[in-house]
């Protein structure tokens, strides 16, 4: 009988135990949690308000693709142009090296050039590439950080820089393509460093900016594509 009452208060003190602990790391969660969520709108409003005061971004890129059937990866590099305008904004990276190549993004309008082939079509025509121009220009704008219908994010400070993690949400159009996607930001000038979008396979594309020139003048002729 003794043997039996001493077993049956090991029991109770083991789920006892166990419960208090539980309820403990149920507790660090909650506040780790909003610890997180606070930090998060902290950098929303903060990334937001800084976002804002950019006109305009003249910069060089670097571009590697990661393909699972292919031994190396494949890097190119050229200029980019950003450029917020009455109607919108206007984009255009110009593919320098190995190859000539522009693309041209005004307003929902979308402007290619590969040799002397020049073509244009509606961004509504590819939801793809919609999506990702959307992510670029709300990542310029300030306002990806706010976007929490299509991702969960992770925010981490680093010196100078913001680490940003969105991951989509299940059932959302990205979630279908793309796995994460990671942003370095500088908090100095709060433009974009490095942009890594991971696809579901596990290829991924990283894009580079240097040598970045915040609100000079960018004449209009600089975005033809002729």
């Amino acid at each position: 009988m003794k043997k039996t009452f001493i077993f049956i208060m090991l029991i109770f003190s083991f789920c006892f135990g166990e419960t208090v602990q539980t309820a403990e790391v149920k507790q660090n969660a909650n506040v780790a949690f909003k610890e997180l969520a606070a930090d998060t709108a902290k950098w929303q409003k903060t990334v937001s308000e800084n976002t804002k005061k950019i006109n305009s971004i003249r910069s060089s890129f670097k571009q590697v693709k990661n393909l699972s059937f292919l031994s190396q990866q494949v890097t190119s590099g050229g200029k980019f142009l950003f450029e917020k305008n009455g109607t919108g904004h206007r984009l255009k990276w110009q593919y320098t090296s190995p190859f000539v190549y522009t693309i041209l993004i005004d307003g929902q309008k979308i402007t290619m050039k590969d040799g002397n082939k020049v073509s244009s079509f509606d961004m509504s025509s590819s939801r793809v590439f919609e999506e990702i121009n959307d992510i670029m220009v709300r990542s310029l704008n300030g306002t990806i950080l706010s976007d929490s219908r299509n991702f969960t994010f992770s925010i981490k400070e680093s010196g100078r820089s913001l680490m940003i993690e969105m991951v989509p949400v299940k059932g959302t159009p990205l979630n279908e393509y793309f796995k994460s996607i990671k942003m370095v930001m500088d908090t100095g000038d709060f433009t974009v460093n490095t942009l890594t979008m991971t696809e579901s396979s596990g290829d991924f594309t990283e894009l580079t900016f240097t040598d970045k020139s915040i609100n000079g003048h960018i004449d209009i002729s600089e975005f033809r594509v002729e």
